[in-house]
């Protein structure tokens, strides 16, 4: 049922703009969707609030369930249509796709895999971060953190750094999962950590940029911005990219200065990308940004049909 509470989060992310904060009640009468967007209705609101239950036995049990929920709602004003977009998804064989391994968590999986030197590391909103064999899915080690892990882990020689729900990035010892350091920020850690230039550089939900130094976990500076930072930062030979939740784009030096920023209508939850001199995202406010990387000067946008927290990717051109 992860992808349940998947889809629930995406549809609450679209309509309000922000990803949904851990500590919204999400009772089918807390209103939180319709307090931050009014136009959407009541009997949507508990829908995509049933798939965001913290219990997954008060979710939706399959997907089939949710659609009929949702064609209930929709189909009020405009059932055909929606019923023809849905039929038109045709899901792929199951015989086609076979795991080789599975392993199971104690809660869902929020954030993205890393893999090194034939290790699978991923967090969990279990509290643990899990370091898997993966050829055969074996367990290897898991850490304990005091909040859940939504975020991709990193790993550089004998380090793997995580954010946490805990407030803390930490820093674990690839080959035995034990403690070596952490970093306390001011708020929940849901963005994942950059590795460059002897440094990792993440975002928090105490507004700011944070850049500390990988050995010792000694903090070398931070950038308040006036909103969460949850996207991925982005590091190239002389500047620090990240985005924030007010919808401001930042490009800052290595000494913790603001150089330039950038102002989109909605939330900027995808990761920058750096390519042919431009810095690339996209925002909740439905469109692809492409800047001047050195300046800030908008290059060109393009419109998309909904707002993204998918973050870009650059290939031949």
């Amino acid at each position: 049922m992860d992808d349940i509470y998947a889809l629930g989060t995406m549809m609450s992310t679209l309509l309000i703009g922000s990803y949904p904060d851990s500590q919204i009640s999400l009772s089918p009468t807390s209103g939180a969707i319709r307090a931050n967007n009014p136009s959407v209705s009541v009997e949507l609101e508990n829908v995509i609030l049933k798939s965001m239950q913290s219990d997954p036995t008060h979710r939706f049990q399959s997907a089939e369930e949710m659609k009929t929920a949702l064609l209930e709602v929709i189909g009020r004003s405009d059932s055909r249509h929606l019923s023809l977009e849905i039929d038109q998804v045709s899901p792929t064989p199951e015989e086609t796709i076979q795991p080789k391994w599975t392993f199971a968590c104690g809660d869902e999986i929020r954030g993205t895999a890393c893999y090194a030197n034939g290790v699978v590391y991923i967090g969990s909103y279990d509290q643990h971060l899990y370091a898997l064999n993966a050829r055969s899915g074996n367990l290897i080690w898991k850490y304990e953190t005091d909040g859940g892990i939504v975020s991709r882990p990193a790993v550089a020689e004998d380090f793997v750094f995580v954010g946490s729900e805990d407030n803390r990035l930490h820093v674990v010892s690839a080959r035995s999962g034990s403690l070596l350091w952490t970093y306390y920020t001011k708020g929940p850690v849901r963005s994942s950590p950059f590795l460059a230039h002897g440094h990792v550089f993440i975002g928090s939900d105490d507004f700011a940029v944070h850049a500390i130094n990988i050995n010792g976990g000694r903090g070398i500076w931070q950038i308040e911005t006036i909103a969460e930072v949850r996207s991925t930062p982005y590091v190239t030979q002389d500047e620090v990219y990240a985005g924030n939740e007010s919808g401001e784009f930042y490009c800052m030096d290595f000494r913790g200065g603001i150089k330039w920023r950038y102002k989109a209508k909605r939330a900027i939850t995808s990761s920058a990308i750096v390519a042919d001199g431009m810095v690339i995202f996209c925002s909740l406010d439905s469109h692809i940004y492409a800047l001047d990387a050195k300046s800030g000067y908008l290059i060109w946008r393009f419109k998309l049909d909904k707002g993204s927290i998918s973050s870009p990717c650059v290939a031949d051109g």
